[in-house]
């Protein structure tokens, strides 16, 4: 195996900005949310960065974001969709947490090889705004009081920020410009934010820049795995016997979805019952369904358990420098309360949640599982038929459903020898059957279509003798009503929606019936910059008096850390 000689550079801090030198490419990561300070119930917002300097890495990764206690108990985790590089999402700040400080992690499959796989990190501070300001944890000890407004870590300020005027109305139109000197021949990767200036804010900025640098060299006694990363989410698990807890190898664990159309995908056991997928183009939390099936025969596996792993890290303990320096402390955050309480009173949001875009093309499975169907039928264009025997038995010529031995048993016949192979493989919905029994109440009012595959097939490693049948109901919600010995229901998290952010526009209007009191004022993760782009950004104000900062952060190519602020008024 190749010796690779890397240098980790980890820092934490709200831009927790680092390198990695990995056969002379060098890695930036990066995280940035749009303050520091929150209220209990609040949706924070966060851009990460975790690219190549000189060339985008190949595979599109999981990006794990986690909220933790001081004491690092975790609170919950989301997963983000790691395009190029960069993620932006959101993450929603309980309001169960009590006031206090809180710890921001984020880490990638392929970070999670190495025996230190957080790549980047940042404390938050959180005012509950039902008074609940007893501390989780033991301990009764602040933030330590920064004054000194320059962090302790190498910043640069070459971006070019300029700000239309120096003082607005309230709801008026502020004009932001921002570009790079093009003599530096850098580029830039960042977020734009506007907030409102506080000390408690000004005090987690401080110590988030004033955390120091972790250096370390990454070899390959480093790694904890050499496995191969894919684009997608990691799905790993373990097959075993439900009685004696044994992994059962050999065996082919199908993952299916209850859908319109055939979302399978499959892997073999290893000697210890071990199974991994990855899921692409999925968001939001989803049903699945595993099912078990002997690799050399094909048949059903039953009274097995399907353990599927959690993949976010187990937090580890809080160090014995961040106790001293990390605690509780009474809330005087009175402001931002005031904020967040309007804000809920009237629902007001500055994201919505888009669509998952819509596949080009069918699943790989529904192509190629079948390849060209024998037989299709829409029993809704014959006459009404009251259970699935008659259904076979009059509409679907080569499709045999009758009892034998008390329970009812599924046969195909093939092509024009009327060869009869028994116990095909039968999906619905998407979903593989197989106690064949289940379908014996389904009538045509039920059933959309029936397609049958008479031959044998291929699928990858498995092999179907006895041919497939593709059972559509019109409800869709046969699994929803049906429990099966032979699949096992698991509700996954998938990634985050993808979200759009907007901000009130008055050029129409002033609205005055709508309070606006918005944290933040403005939010883009999207700042990417050359040296030949300049960016134009415009937003509004709120109803709030006060100064305001507009802030840039990000990394460049140098892998340098980026903090630019300007400052405007609202009279």
């Amino acid at each position: 195996m190749q010796l690779f000689k890397n240098t980790l550079i980890y820092l934490t801090l709200i831009l927790c900005s680092g390198t990695l030198f990995a056969s002379g490419n060098t890695w930036l990561v990066g995280m940035q949310t749009d303050r520091y300070c929150y209220v209990s119930g609040d949706v924070a917002y966060v851009k990460a960065i975790c690219f190549l300097s000189k060339q985008l890495p190949v595979v599109d990764q999981t990006l794990y974001i986690d909220l933790l206690t001081a004491d690092s108990v975790f609170i919950r985790g989301y997963l983000l969709q790691l395009l190029g590089g960069k993620a932006q999402g959101y993450f929603e700040i309980p309001d169960t947490l009590t006031t206090g400080n809180y710890k921001l992690r984020i880490y990638t499959d392929e970070s999670k090889r190495w025996k230190n796989p957080v790549i980047a990190s940042q404390w938050l501070y959180v005012t509950n705004r039902f008074g609940k300001n007893q501390p989780l944890y033991e301990s009764n000890l602040v933030l330590p009081e920064l004054t000194d407004s320059s962090p302790g870590v190498p910043v640069t300020q070459n971006i070019r920020v300029i700000v239309d005027k120096e003082k607005y109305r309230q709801r008026s139109k502020v004009n932001v410009q921002v570009s790079l000197p093009p003599e530096l021949n850098e580029t830039f990767w960042g977020s734009l934010s506007v907030k409102t200036p506080s000390v408690l804010e000004s005090q987690m900025e401080n110590y988030n820049l004033m955390s120091k640098f972790e250096t370390g060299t990454i070899t390959t006694q480093d790694l904890k795995s050499d496995e191969a990363v894919y684009s997608g989410i990691k799905i790993r698990g373990q097959l075993v016997y439900k009685k004696s807890l044994q992994g059962i190898p050999n065996a082919a664990v199908l993952l299916t979805f209850e859908d319109s159309v055939i979302r399978m995908q499959y892997h073999l056991t290893d000697s210890l019952g071990n199974f991994c997928f990855y899921l692409s183009g999925n968001y939001g939390k989803a049903s699945v369904y595993f099912n078990a099936f002997d690799y050399h025969s094909m048949k059903p596996l039953s009274e097995v358990s399907f353990n599927v792993f959690d993949g976010f890290l187990k937090p580890e303990p809080m160090s014995s420098t961040h106790k001293r320096l990390l605690g509780y402390k009474p809330s005087t955050d009175t402001l931002n309360l005031q904020k967040s309480t309007v804000a809920k009173a009237f629902q007001l949001s500055n994201h919505v949640l888009l669509p998952p875009d819509l596949p080009d093309a069918l699943p790989f499975a529904q192509r190629f599982l079948s390849g060209k169907l024998t037989d299709v039928v829409f029993p809704a264009d014959f006459v009404d038929l009251t259970d699935f025997a008659e259904i076979a038995k009059e509409i679907l010529p080569y499709i045999r459903y009758r009892k034998v031995d008390g329970d009812f048993r599924f046969s195909i016949i093939d092509g024009p020898n009327h060869l009869i192979k028994h116990n095909p493989l039968v999906f619905v919905d998407g979903v593989p059957l197989v106690e064949s029994g289940k379908l014996a109440q389904l009538n045509t009012a039920d059933i959309k279509r029936v397609d049958v595959k008479s031959q044998a097939r291929f699928y990858g490693d498995l092999f179907f003798e006895n041919g497939l049948v593709f059972i559509w109901t019109h409800k869709m919600n046969f699994w929803k009503q049906t429990q099966s010995a032979y699949n096992e229901l698991v509700e996954l998290q998938l990634y985050q929606h993808r979200v759009s952010f907007h901000f009130p526009d008055y050029s129409k209007g002033a609205q005055p019936n709508l309070p606006d009191f918005r944290q933040p004022l403005y939010w883009n993760p999207g700042v990417n910059l050359t040296g030949d782009n300049t960016l134009q950004f415009e937003f509004y104000t709120s109803d709030e008096k006060g100064t305001f900062d507009v802030v840039i952060e990000g990394v460049n190519s140098k892998g340098e850390f980026v903090l630019v602020k300007k400052t405007f008024n609202v009279q």
